[in-house]
């Protein structure tokens, strides 16, 4: 939109910027898109887009925020000040305890609990947040890597639908969407993105938990972390985001005084210089940056501000061949300004 200033002009553009970077993709139709409008009412959702009054104000905020979002509950109750629960899913009895007590008391202090409908942690916060006697209050939202319609796991069924009874379901995924590997760390950014801090709770040396850590630091959000045994392997991931500076949480005492106001204004004069409304690259220079680029990327995040020194291009050159190629699925350009290959299984 800033590139092309109208919303016709960037449709027309969008299928021949994806065939510069070497992937053909279409654009829904109009019907298509009033066919999913028409789905997720029936379903008793919205869909809710950027500009509209409802769209979650801490979202907005984030770099790679969600033009589009589906959600089946009361959009407006988004408002709220938020706080992420999420950890292992090979939770113990004692994390999950710890997951439904900090929801529950979260929830009667006045906060809404935000987390991923997975096993363990996250399914216990849910639960916990539920419990909590408030009346006409959004206790919970779950947000989904998958369309709003698709439960995962299959196990969580009834609480999947508790939360869309008594909280909120969320998604930027579209209808009928099933939720792939590579959809879950995306996922992850809009429960960080929606909260003004992140709760961990049991996350290993791996865990995906420490994912979602990463992204609410690279968002300017608060970070606590629960620690545990120094002998149990679910607490190693934990230990060592303590270690780089995250706040140690035992009680909710802890944290609710520190956490910050996240009303930050979005600071467009950056990406307009990004996306000069004259930057128009032919086809040849436009193919050879393109693989100059892949050439200089790898599956590990780069900021984007180093690819420019690197292979010597003004940063809108840059930036229009960067969306191009993640138009075609060859990069990914993620929270915190940094880009990588994606994993898709072909010849770049």
């Amino acid at each position: 939109m800033r590139k092309y200033r109208d919303v016709e002009h960037v449709l027309h553009e969008i299928p021949y910027l994806a065939k510069k970077g070497g992937r053909p993709l279409h654009v829904a139709s109009q019907a298509q898109a009033e066919d999913e409008i028409a789905a997720t009412q029936k379903l008793g959702g919205h869909i809710v887009c950027f500009d509209d009054p409802c769209y979650p104000a801490n979202l907005k905020t984030i770099p790679d925020a969600p033009p589009v979002l589906s959600i089946l509950g009361s959009p407006q109750k988004l408002q709220k000040q938020i706080l992420a629960i999420v950890g292992g899913r090979n939770a113990s009895i004692l994390g999950k305890n710890l997951s439904r007590s900090f929801a529950h008391d979260l929830v009667t202090k006045g906060y809404t609990v935000a987390s991923g409908l997975a096993r363990g942690i996250d399914t216990c916060a849910h639960i916990g947040a539920l419990s909590a006697p408030k009346e006409n209050f959004l206790n919970t939202v779950a947000v989904l890597a998958g369309g709003v319609d698709q439960v995962y796991p299959e196990e969580n069924k009834d609480l999947y639908h508790q939360i869309k009874d008594k909280g909120l379901i969320l998604s930027e995924a579209p209808m009928g969407m099933a939720p792939l590997a590579h959809h879950f760390p995306r996922r992850n950014r809009l429960i960080s993105g929606l909260s003004q801090g992140t709760i961990i709770i049991e996350a290993a040396a791996k865990s995906g938990s420490l994912t979602t850590a990463r992204m609410t630091l690279d968002q300017n959000r608060d970070l606590f972390v629960v620690p545990g045994s120094p002998i149990d392997p679910r607490y190693h991931g934990s230990h060592q985001l303590i270690k780089d500076g995250a706040y140690l949480m035992q009680t909710l005492d802890d944290i609710l005084p520190s956490l910050r106001c996240q009303s930050l204004p979005l600071d467009l004069k950056d990406e307009d210089s990004y996306f000069p409304h004259n930057a128009i690259m032919n086809q040849d220079s436009a193919q050879d940056i393109h693989q100059i680029i892949l050439d200089n990327l790898s599956w590990s995040p780069i900021a984007i501000d180093e690819i420019p020194r690197v292979i010597s291009c003004t940063p809108s050159m840059v930036m229009q061949a960067l969306l191009e190629l993640e138009l075609a699925g060859k990069v990914l350009m993620s929270s915190g300004n940094y880009v990588q290959l994606t994993q898709r299984k072909e010849k770049l």
